[in-house]
């Protein structure tokens, strides 16, 4: 067990003192409570009489809200700030991974309609266009 220093034995003994003296005031009666406090030169009439002025005094003026700070602390503020900044960085950070590739890129526009000279010489034996691009026929 380490050694224990001066302060703590005091305390430890004034603390079994004070368990002591609070078993021993909680044994009595109130009548031999009372008996014990006016010989101590206390008048328990007096002392209730003082509660309850102090009860009344209470019950007639209920405290006001807590008051708050008006301004901000300036920590406070940087902080708020700092932490908005890293919330913005991580949405756009995990973006990409949460929104699904279909939905993230446009659908290709469809191809034009064939045009009308494409089309007969498809609609033909699938031969070559009549008109050739070596010469005069």
């Amino acid at each position: 067990m380490p050694k224990r220093n001066p302060e703590d034995v005091l305390k430890d003994i004034e603390d079994a003192d004070l368990d002591e003296e609070m078993d021993r005031v909680l044994a009595m009666t109130p009548q031999q409570r009372r008996a014990e406090l006016e010989a101590a030169g206390i008048d328990p009439a007096e002392v209730h009489a003082k509660a309850d002025a102090l009860y009344e005094k209470m019950r007639a003026k209920p405290p006001g809200p807590i008051p708050l700070r008006t301004q901000p602390n300036r920590a406070r503020v940087v902080i708020l700030v700092a932490a908005v900044a890293a919330i913005a960085a991580l949405v756009v950070a995990l973006m990409p991974r949460l929104v699904p590739n279909d939905v993230a890129t446009p659908a290709p526009n469809p191809p034009p309609p064939p045009s009308a000279s494409a089309s007969d010489a498809i609609a033909g034996d699938g031969s070559a266009p009549a008109h050739s691009s070596r010469g005069a026929p």
